[in-house]
């Protein structure tokens, strides 16, 4: 695509450079404060799931990217398909250890006592592991040798698993049972909703220096939404073939013809109007050859020779009269299934307190309790919630129950006062019904006297402002 022909900066629908472009939606932000809650807390293990494209990577980034990382140490495990010894290395070399022991058994004393470093230092060391469903069964069964790295009532180290909904599948194999046990929260990542794939689009041309309406006309933005099924990887796919469409054509803003036809070369239309005609042929000659071998002479080939219809040969063994069977398949195949039109909405989840694993004995030698230097609250605390609840879950692992919304005018701004246990995320999805990252940054940009969200305090007035169509 040409940026100058649409007058765009950068290209608005490769993954984000910057942290400030990191589009965060409401399934987003829930998971976020999901780990927040973990991090804080020190729960040891985490996991975040969700399909492909759906951004568990882009949440990934986000966290490590934010600014404020004074009380975290943070270790991005990029590398998945490794074994527990290789695992190993890959931290200490992040860590900036030098290796000196081959074993595993050595380089989790070296582990162990840089952790002990950090934790006396105030910071809290976390673990990122992406696309953990592809890391080795053995692997997986021995990182709880590192969650063993622990004081007498703090963990000094917490493991955030990323990875596709097969990871949970093979979280519940008997060997793994023990680390499973040991997961303390599970978030999972949803598509977005149509009005969240809107704003997306909208988010990612204006960080880049556009504008939407000037890019796409309405029907194809339509279009694209309905076409990328709340995928945020499959929306800027989409998009971006879109545009590549509509400068070959000097087409712009893009119609939503130029995008079905971009689209169409991308998705292999021609393949799949095959399909539409061949697979419903396929099931009427076989339905024909059904009733024949029935008994029911038919002529559904009018003209031809009777030898098209006795060419078929009958398998042994099938009786003469039509089985019940058959019967109840045909109507079955008649009868068109019914469709749920709903979605299922998957949101962070607190386990269950289980039965405590044995905890096998550690390599690492006893040692006396570790004093830690006070620190002030981690990056992720107060982003989700504030930080005098601290001891208590986000809303998104326990709800307090609806809110009596404050009585508005139709053309009017709302003004709320913040309460005791409130947070900024959830405040503006009681106001709006959504929270995505284009709605948050439009009420901060109208409280310009509040310095940082992730700290509103008690009493303190948000006004949340009549929203953009």
């Amino acid at each position: 695509m040409n940026l100058d022909y649409y007058q765009l900066r950068h290209d608005p629908f490769q993954f984000p450079s910057e942290h400030k472009h990191i589009f965060l939606s409401s399934s987003h932000l829930e998971a976020l404060a999901a780990i927040t809650f973990g991090v804080v807390q020190r729960k040891g293990f985490l996991t975040v799931l969700g399909n492909p494209g759906l951004g568990k990577t882009t949440l990934l980034q986000s966290i490590i990217r934010d600014p404020d990382q004074r009380h975290l140490k943070i270790i991005h495990l990029s590398r998945s398909r490794v074994s527990f010894p290789e695992l190993l290395r890959d931290v200490a070399l992040k860590l900036e250890l030098p290796v000196t022991a081959d074993d595993s058994s050595g380089l989790l004393r070296q582990l162990y006592k840089a952790l002990q470093h950090y934790y006396e230092q105030g910071l809290n060391v976390i673990f990122l592991i992406d696309e953990a469903q592809d890391m080795p069964v053995e692997t997986l069964e021995n990182l709880r040798l590192i969650s063993n790295l622990e004081t007498p009532s703090e963990k000094i180290v917490q493991i955030v698993l990323f990875g596709r909904p097969d990871l949970w599948k093979t979280l519940g194999r008997q060997e793994l049972r023990q680390l499973k046990q040991r997961i303390a929260i599970r978030a999972n990542l949803s598509p977005l909703s149509p009005t969240e794939s809107r704003n997306y689009i909208r988010f990612r041309i204006e960080k880049a220096g556009g504008r939407s309406d000037t890019i796409f006309t309405e029907k194809a933005l339509q279009w694209l939404i309905r076409k990328g099924g709340g995928v945020p990887g499959r929306i800027d796919q989409l998009c971006r073939e879109a545009l590549k469409g509509g400068y070959e054509h000097s087409c712009r803003p893009v119609s939503k013809k130029e995008a079905q036809k971009a689209v169409d070369g991308l998705t292999g239309v021609q393949c799949r109007r095959i399909r539409q005609w061949a697979v419903p042929s396929l099931a009427a000659l076989l339905l024909a050859w059904g009733l024949r071998e029935a008994g029911l002479d038919l002529d559904f080939f009018p003209g031809q020779p009777r030898s098209l219809h006795q060419g078929f040969s009958k398998p042994a063994g099938l009786p003469e009269s039509v089985p019940g069977g058959l019967k109840r398949a045909a109507s079955t195949a008649a009868s068109p299934g019914k469709s749920d039109p709903g979605r299922e909405t998957k949101t962070p989840e607190l386990l269950p307190a289980t039965a405590p694993a044995p905890v096998e004995k550690s390599p690492i030698p006893e040692s006396g309790p570790i004093e830690r230097k006070p620190s002030g609250p981690p990056l992720l605390e107060g982003k989700a919630f504030p930080a005098e609840e601290k001891g208590k879950a986000p809303a998104v692992a326990e709800s307090r129950g609806p809110r009596s919304p404050a009585p508005k005018k139709k053309n009017e701004s709302v003004v709320r006062r913040v309460k005791k246990g409130d947070n900024f995320i959830q405040m503006v999805r009681e106001v709006y019904g959504a929270s995505d990252q284009a709605l948050l940054d439009y009420v901060k940009k109208h409280n310009p006297r509040i310095k940082d969200f992730r700290q509103i305090q008690e009493g303190e007035k948000i006004v949340f402002p009549k929203r953009k169509k």
